[in-house]
């Protein structure tokens, strides 16, 4: 029984057989049954595209996710990452962990009549920068996505690598990560405090 299998790689003699009976089943030729195999492919691919290029248009339309974790592509040197999770409807709060700073940036961020931009406001309320969502995607489970956080004079170019919300201690000593479906962790409010 074990030599029908055939050796790993090769499809072996069961999968040929099988294979052959359904081309014979079916009247197909070796050519016809790879036309075959190729148009089931092309139309898997363009419906992947398709719904890629619905969600697209949706995004644009109603928003991409913002809240999560996104990070400052960095090879070298310390890191710096951006997270946001939202407490209500018309807003969150924000934190810029630059590791190069002896302490994160806190703050709130409230939606605007666009749905990929956001603004943000310091612990005292006081508008202080913008973030605006490219896109995000999550094909095949791969988080992704890109956007601009301006925060005074400074500029971060961001890509989103986790749906966890992730803020650091006052001091970078710890961290608290929650997911999407826990927002209600970060209603403490301890962006004041």
């Amino acid at each position: 029984m074990g030599s029908e299998r055939g050796a790993p790689g090769e499809g072996g003699p069961i999968l040929r057989g099988n294979l052959r009976k359904f081309r014979e089943a079916r009247g197909l030729s070796q050519q016809q049954l790879a036309m075959v195999c190729v148009l089931a492919l092309a139309g898997g691919l363009a419906y992947l595209l398709g719904t890629q290029a619905n969600r697209f248009a949706e995004g644009l339309e109603q928003g991409f996710q913002l809240q999560g974790t996104w990070k400052v592509p960095s090879d070298e040197g310390p890191f710096t990452t951006v997270s946001f999770g939202f407490t209500s409807a018309d807003g969150g709060v924000w934190q810029i962990a630059d590791f190069s700073r002896t302490a994160p940036l806190n703050g709130y961020f409230k939606v605007t009549a666009d749905p990929n931009l956001y603004l943000l406001h310091n612990e005292q309320h006081e508008e202080v920068g913008w973030a605006n969502v490219a896109f995000t995607s999550a094909i095949g489970g791969k988080i992704d996505g890109l956007a601009s956080v301006q925060h005074g004079p400074t500029r971060y170019q961001v890509k989103r690598v986790d749906d966890f919300v992730t803020h650091y201690d006052r001091d970078f000593g710890g961290l608290t990560q929650t997911h999407l479906d826990d927002p209600a962790h970060f209603r403490w409010g301890s962006c004041a405090g």
